[in-house]
This record gives structure tokens, C-alpha cells and sequence, in this order.
């Protein structure tokens, strides 16, 4: 009699391929988790290699990160709406400088200037001013914060992500990453130059609140909103 294969009166599966009952050497049942050669892994998207990237704080792909250049561009397309947005402030600041006077005073040799501010460029700077900070706090805080894409980011094709989590920081991270700008200002604009040499692109208000600014594909910032 032949030694290869099961006996014949081992209990056969209905596929036909595996013998029921425990398999041999003391592997795990058929089907069970941990049978069989490892699955396949994927290749990162972007070509990029492994890092500590993603949703569930696992490891995934990181994308690469964002060039000073493009980081610079959303600034000023953000810069822009935002001023015009305020239209109506830069409107009534032309009228209170037109409705200023200015004397010369011999005695001291000094110019003197009187403004009589008229009530509709009081209103004007006003009215402009809160539609300036309403469009600052949903571009740059709520929308940014929420989506991890203002309007400037969302051109040039830059996410902005918390660095463990790999998601969008949320609007009050947002907003306390836009005043911890400030520090980047210090010396020199030092900190906004940073990402030039930096190895993640990182301002150091990036650094102290954790964030990254990121490229991606339109689709993949899309599909986390």
C-alpha cells in the first residue's frame, strides 16, 4: 500500500482538496487565521516608503511633504480672498483718510492732523472688518482645521495634517497654529524659512502644535471630507 495522502477512511471536506480534523505538525485548523503563506502586502501609494502615517495610528504611506514654494503660494491666495472679503474696510479707511486735515504748527514745527470721521466710514470699517474676520476664521481655522484645506491649500494641492494621526487638526489647533505664527516671525521670519532646510517641512508652529503640510491628489483630500 502506498504511504502518500490520507488513509482512505480519513473524513474527506466537501471541496474535496483537505482531509478534515487537525492537520499535521501542529498547524492551526484549515481556514483558521495563521494557516497558510502571509498575504501579499501593497505597495505605498506616491512611492513613497513606510512611515507612521494614517487614520487609525498604524502604519501607513506617508505623502511627501509639502515644498516651501507651494506652502508660500497658499499663503498669498489665502492673503488675497481675505482682503477682499474686507473690501469694505479698505473702502471706509480711504474715506477717513480723505476726510483727515492736516496744519502746520510754527511754534513746535510739527504737522497736526484732524480727522472728522462722517458716520458711513465709521460703519464701513466696521461692517468690513467682521466680514474680513468671518472669512479669516472659516478659510484659514474652521475649514483648514476641519478638512486640513483652506482655499489657497485646496489650489495649489497641499493638505494641512496632524503628524500621528494623519488626519486634519481640527479649528482649534487651527487657530492656535495661526497665532504661534507669531514665533515664526522671530528673528527675521526665521521660523517661515525654516521648511526650506527642515527634513519635514515644518514651521516651528508646525513643530509645537504637531502638525505637517502635505501633498496630495484632489481625490484623496476629497474623500476625508
Amino acid at each position: 500500500m502506498s504511504s502518500y495522502g490520507p488513509p482512505p477512511d480519513a473524513p474527506q471536506d466537501p471541496s474535496g482538496q483537505h482531509p478534515q480534523g487537525p492537520p499535521p505538525y501542529g498547524q492551526p485548523p484549515y481556514g483558521q487565521p495563521g494557516y497558510g503563506p502571509p498575504l501579499p502586502q501593497q505597495p505605498p501609494p506616491y512611492g513613497q516608503t513606510y512611515g507612521r502615517y494614517g487614520q487609525y495610528g498604524g502604519y501607513a504611506p506617508t505623502p511627501p511633504y509639502t515644498h516651501w514654494i507651494r506652502r508660500v503660494g497658499a499663503h498669498l491666495i489665502d492673503g488675497i480672498l481675505t482682503n477682499v472679503a474686507g473690501v469694505l474696510l479698505w473702502v471706509g479707511y480711504g474715506l477717513l483718510i480723505s476726510q483727515s486735515t492736516s496744519t502746520y504748527d510754527p511754534q513746535t514745527g510739527l504737522y497736526q492732523t484732524r480727522t472728522d470721521a462722517s458716520p458711513l466710514s465709521l460703519v464701513l470699517l466696521v461692517v468690513g472688518g467682521l466680514c474680513a474676520l468671518a472669512f479669516w476664521l472659516w478659510n484659514t481655522c474652521y475649514r483648514a482645521g476641519r478638512t486640513g484645506r483652506s482655499i489657497g491649500k485646496s489650489v495649489v494641492g497641499i493638505t494641512l495634517l496632524g503628524e500621528t494621526t494623519g488626519r486634519p487638526i481640527g479649528f482649534g489647533l487651527a487657530l492656535g497654529r495661526y497665532f504661534l505664527h507669531i514665533l515664526d516671525g522671530l528673528p527675521c521670519y526665521l521660523g517661515y524659512l525654516w521648511p526650506r532646510w527642515d527634513r519635514k517641512r515644518q514651521t516651528f508652529a508646525d513643530k509645537i502644535v504637531g502638525s505637517i503640510v502635505v501633498v496630495e491628489p484632489r481625490e484623496v483630500a476629497a474623500a476625508r471630507q
